[in-house]
């Protein structure tokens, strides 16, 4: 359990109540996503129009939830397997 909260970042106590409170936590990305995150956010700050915004920032929470939830999915294959 400790590696567990260890990956997602949190405290061994924070993952017992997330996974009480049936939350499933997620490891957090790995220093290279959150680099071109803040890449995309500086070109983000640039467009002064608010749909291609809108739009940026959509498909920066996609990616991000795709990377955790591939991360996640990897993990729970390789403790099973």
């Amino acid at each position: 359990m400790q590696q567990w909260a260890e990956r997602a970042g949190i405290s061994k106590a924070e993952y017992v109540r997330q996974k009480v409170f049936g939350k499933e936590p997620q490891p957090m990305p790995d220093d290279m996503f959150w680099k071109r995150l803040a890449e995309l956010s500086a070109i983000h700050d640039q467009i002064h129009n608010i749909t291609l915004c809108k739009q940026m920032e959509k498909l920066i929470l996609e990616i991000q939830a795709d990377v955790t939830f591939r991360r996640a999915a990897r993990a729970d294959q390789r403790s099973a397997g």
